[in-house]
């Protein structure tokens, strides 16, 4: 899928989800410098697991956990990008749901190089 060109400290406010080509998933916020909240979920679909798990610039009020085999955020980002790598064992499929400030708004979801939108902001990708 690729990184997406437009994603920077500077960008727009969004969410951003792409792959690697050595495996690493990579989920970013951007705020444009404005604070907001952005919380979700992450679920590996049946046969799939999540593994190293990491936050990207780990803040106080920001949380991460592994619950039941999803992951579980709520990032505070104001004048950076923010988000979480992470790889994942069997095949690369993932359920996501994504609100920013308790809203679920696919117009603010890039996907990949391509800079895809979702139709909704509870999707799945199977690349």
């Amino acid at each position: 899928m690729g990184r997406p060109r437009k994603l920077s400290s500077e960008a727009h406010m969004a969410y951003w989800v792409w792959k690697d080509t050595d495996g690493v998933w990579h989920l970013r916020t951007s705020t444009q410098r404005v604070p907001h909240t952005f919380s979700g979920m992450l679920r590996p679909l049946p046969g799939s697991s999540f593994v190293d798990v990491n936050p990207v610039s780990p803040k106080r009020r920001d949380e991460l956990s592994i619950v039941q085999g999803e992951i579980v955020f709520r990032f505070h980002p104001k004048n950076n990008v923010d988000g979480i790598d992470f790889r994942m064992v069997g095949p690369d499929a993932i359920e996501l749901a994504l609100q920013i400030d308790g809203d679920y708004d696919p117009t603010h979801i890039v996907v990949g190089q391509a800079e895809q939108q979702p139709s909704a902001a509870h999707f799945i990708l199977a690349p």
